[in-house]
């Protein structure tokens, strides 16, 4: 499974700190520039670009963040997609039924997604657990103690009493 190897590698190189802030400022962004690009294609679906943003900043810089992004695109949709653009006016009650519906829909993406990486991560150590814990086992049984427990057999001299019926 490579796909789960590339999972992996990108969970034990999350983000922290300031650079995890950027790097989801930089996915916020880079949506809400998709969105203004693709607007006259996207009227229907207000939020379509914003959830690859929110499932890559959760990916990469956690949980935290992947709600900030929810909670950034959210808000840009409010202001920059639903009418009146450029007011936090709203005009149908279709507005907060959509806004309430991403916010929900994009929490739960986080906690599966959060979810998912927590797992992998669990997943990855029990690997390393077993592996080590397998590595010892051959080391016990491959040489120093049957070996010796065998050439202590062969060294002794049988008896009748020593044979069991």
């Amino acid at each position: 499974m490579p796909w789960l190897h590339i999972l992996t590698l990108i969970l034990e190189r999350r983000q922290r700190g300031w650079r995890a802030w950027a790097v989801a400022v930089a996915f916020f962004g880079g949506s809400a520039s998709a969105r203004v690009l693709l607007d006259p294609w996207l009227d229907e679906s207000a939020f379509l670009v914003f959830y690859p943003a929110v499932t890559a900043a959760t990916l990469i810089c956690g949980w935290q963040r992947g709600l900030v992004v929810v909670g950034s695109s959210m808000i840009f949709a409010w202001v920059y997609v639903f009418e009146p653009r450029g007011s936090f006016i709203i005009e149908s009650w279709n507005t907060p039924i959509s806004l309430l519906s991403f916010v929900l829909v994009g929490a739960f993406q986080v906690a599966m997604v959060e979810a998912l990486a927590r797992l992998v991560l669990l997943l990855q150590r029990r690997r390393a657990v077993q592996t080590e814990i397998f590595r010892e086992l051959q080391h016990r049984i491959s040489g120093n103690g049957y070996e010796q427990y065998a050439a202590d057999i062969v060294n002794t001299p049988l008896s009748l009493d020593s044979i069991k019926r």
